[in-house]
């Protein structure tokens, strides 16, 4: 009643009245109404009456949602804010205030300003959050950001900032209430920190790696693609991420290659490592196949099962492995013999099937023709072509296979071989036949260079169906021609060689055979002149003896002469039979004793009474005594002394020829037994070739022989033949 009299004044007063009444209806309820009212100018009243519980329920029920979300934010891990910038309310929840450092009673005194709590923002990140605030403010967007924070003790946070901005009906006016929520991310970004350390290097890594490292899903599509896949395949990431890995797989592997990876997804093992296969292919993009090595693993991810394999491109090790097989096979061929003809045809052969298809093997012959030395094919059936191109006479001077090589002494290498090409290096209608059935494709031409020196050309072809010779081929070609002109130098010196011994033995067989008609009248005349003196006139005697003696080293150097050949030839023998190892060696001191005395030097038997027998030549072994005590008379001064010794040792009988001359140089002594050698060059005392036919002798004989010397205490030879008894066992 007292509100209704109220009411009746401020209408009397002329005011309008705006109030919210309790109405009892007729079924006794209360409706409430909100009553507007005024008194009009002839004293009635006019008002209108609206029905509100409606608004009443909307109002009851956001008390009832601000309440509950009051308490949820207090109870809340982030902080939530409600600030008016009309009125200056404003609520801040418990964790707002603890985040912001403020204390929990904080409230604003004056009405807030857009942009507030800029004071607060690291003064790193506040002008970027300065703009994008007056950004979202100019056009009416709700503000979304994370940036640090400073608290007031100094520690940094990193906070997330959602807020919602409230505009009147004019937007220009700027917002007039701001809502949202603050969160505390400052753990989040230190793990987004570490994790982006650790993909980042993990990235880098994969990055730099040289081996292809692909992911693939259950599905075997690629996920992962690195830069060493791109360089390996040929496929940029953007076109390969999402594809099949058959794609990167030669054809014919693939349905193996997809069994081996279901296989690996069933066993228990995680990994395998690279090596565990090896019958692994790549696919280039361009088509091109080549071996690879690789490992796989496995693991579980939210998104399902990925597999990451590592491949290795080993083509350049293949190839490396190749060459060294190829040139030890080359070397081992090369090396089996001396023969001309035989070296040829083992470098064509070796070098037929791992590099060629055919292979020619022209020389350079002395008088500077070409010679065709091998042809060889790997088709068995092209056998009688290869033979044809053989044995046709081709004009050095005109084109052929191998004339660019010969002419410029450079490899050549011609990836495609047209039929222009054969027709402009055909030198006879059979020459033209037989390069038409050959259908070579490619062709590598190489020089043979030794030292320097043309020895001739290695060609090399490679026929329909085979790979063609490309720039990368060149390097394994010069590495086989380098080695095949070594060879065919060597073979060529060694036949060279043969031909000099072969004419060498041939004059000296002619001289020996020629001189001894002559020397053997010469010791016959000098004989009779002996016997016909009628007194052993000394005068009369000694110009016979000379001619004698000198008539008997003639025969002796001539029979040396022929003892080399013989050594030389191979058919250098000696007949053994049972002998007196005593009686060997009296009869060799007993022969040289005049001569010793003769000149002035003292010969010492040293042989014990009781020597057991050897099995020898009775004459060879009285050509090595003769030799070896020849020799120490000649290098020892008269008035010198010559021992000859013998004993049983070991099983053997050992001999030896000692004197008291000058001695032996160390840096002589291993060239004693040398063909020709001689220490003085100027030294005429001799041909050097006695002591070979000893040391020929006594090897002859199962034995060895060696010497024993020092400057100024003489020198000793040795020598040791097997004793019978031990022969005979």
């Amino acid at each position: 009643v007292s509100r209704l009299h109220e009411t009746k004044h401020r209408l009397l007063r002329g005011e309008c009245d705006v109030s919210e009444w309790s109405l009892r209806c007729k079924d006794g309820s209360y409706l409430p109404v909100e009553v507007s009212a005024k008194i009009l100018s002839d004293g009635r009243w006019q008002g209108f009456v609206r029905d509100v519980r409606e608004r009443r329920a909307a109002e009851k029920a956001l008390r009832a949602s601000e309440q509950r979300l009051r308490f949820a934010a207090e109870v809340a891990r982030f902080g939530t804010f409600d600030v008016s910038f009309v009125n200056g309310s404003s609520y801040l929840s418990p964790e707002f205030s603890k985040l912001f450092g403020l204390p929990p009673d904080f409230a604003m005194v004056a009405p807030a300003r857009p942009g507030w709590f800029l004071e607060y923002v690291h003064p790193r990140d506040r002008e970027r959050v300065r703009a994008k605030l007056a950004d979202c403010t100019r056009m009416g967007r709700d503000f979304h950001d994370e940036h640090r924070i400073v608290m007031p003790n100094g520690d940094i946070r990193w906070v997330l900032v959602d807020a919602r901005l409230f505009y009147g009906e004019d937007v220009s006016s700027g917002p007039l209430r701001s809502v949202g929520t603050v969160i505390d991310v400052t753990e989040r970004k230190s793990i987004e920190e570490t994790i982006r350390a650790s993909e980042a290097k993990y990235a880098g890594l994969i990055a730099a790696a040289p081996d292809a490292i692909i992911s693939i899903d259950r599905d075997q599509r690629i996920v992962m693609y690195n830069e060493g896949a791109e360089k390996t395949f040929g496929w940029k990431r953007t076109e390969i991420i999402g594809q099949l890995l058959d794609v990167l797989i030669p054809e014919r592997l693939r349905a193996v290659h997809r069994k081996h990876i279901v296989r690996f997804d069933e066993e228990f093992s995680k990994s395998r490592l690279m090596g565990e296969r090896s019958d692994i292919s790549g696919l280039r993009r361009d088509g091109t196949e080549f071996p690879a090595e690789a490992s796989i693993s496995k693991v579980e991810t939210a998104s399902g099962k990925l597999f990451t394999v590592v491949l290795r491109d080993i083509t350049a090790r293949k190839r490396a492995e190749e060459e060294r097989a190829l040139l030890a096979e080359i070397g081992a061929a090369v090396t089996s013999t001396l023969d001309y003809e035989e070296t040829a045809c083992n470098i064509a052969t070796v070098v037929v099937g791992a590099l060629a298809d055919l292979c020619i093997v022209e020389t350079v012959e002395e008088e500077g023709t070409l010679r065709r030395v091998k042809v060889a094919h790997r088709d068995p059936s092209m056998a009688e072509v290869a033979c044809v191109l053989q044995h046709l006479q081709l004009d050095r001077r005109q084109p052929h296979l191998g004339s660019a090589a010969l002419d410029t002494k450079k490899p050549l290498v011609m990836s495609e071989i047209s039929t222009a090409y054969l027709d402009s290096i055909t030198q006879s209608e059979a020459h033209g036949r037989a390069l038409r059935a050959l259908a070579p494709t490619s062709l590598m031409s190489l020089p043979l260079l030794a030292h320097g020196q043309l020895e001739g050309a290695l060609i090399l072809v490679r026929t329909r169906g085979a790979k063609p010779y490309t720039r990368d081929d060149l390097s394994m070609g010069e590495k086989v021609a380098l080695r095949a002109a070594l060879a065919v130098e060597n073979a060529r010196l060694y036949r060279t060689a043969q031909r000099a011994v072969l004419a060498r033995d041939e004059v000296l067989g002619i001289v020996a055979h020629d001189l001894r008609n002559p020397l053997n009248s010469i010791v016959l005349q000098s004989e009779m002149l002996r016997k016909r003196a009628p007194q052993p006139d000394r005068r009369s005697q000694k110009p016979a003896e000379l001619i004698r003696r000198s008539a008997m080293r003639m025969e002796r150097l001539i029979q040396d002469l022929l003892d080399i050949v013989r050594l030389e030839a191979g058919t250098f023998s000696v007949n053994r039979t049972p002998l007196s190892s005593y009686a060997i060696v009296m009869e060799a001191v007993e022969a040289q004793r005049p001569v010793a005395a003769a000149c002035g030097r003292e010969l010492v038997l040293d042989v014990p009474a009781l020597l057991p027998q050897i099995v020898g030549d009775h004459d060879r072994l009285l050509q090595v005594f003769d030799n070896l005590i020849g020799n120490a008379m000649k290098f020892t001064t008269s008035g010198g002394r010559i021992t000859v010794g013998a004993t049983a040792r070991n099983g053997d009988v050992l001999f030896w020829v000692s004197d008291t001359g000058a001695g032996i140089p160390a840096e002589s002594i291993p060239h004693l037994f040398d063909r020709f050698w001689q220490a003085r060059p100027t030294d005429r005392r001799g041909a050097g070739l006695g002591l070979p036919i000893v040391r020929a002798i006594v090897e002859a004989h199962g034995g060895r022989v060696w010497v024993e010397s020092a400057l100024g205490s003489g020198s000793t030879f040795y020598f040791a033949l097997p004793a019978a008894a031990s022969k005979a066992a």
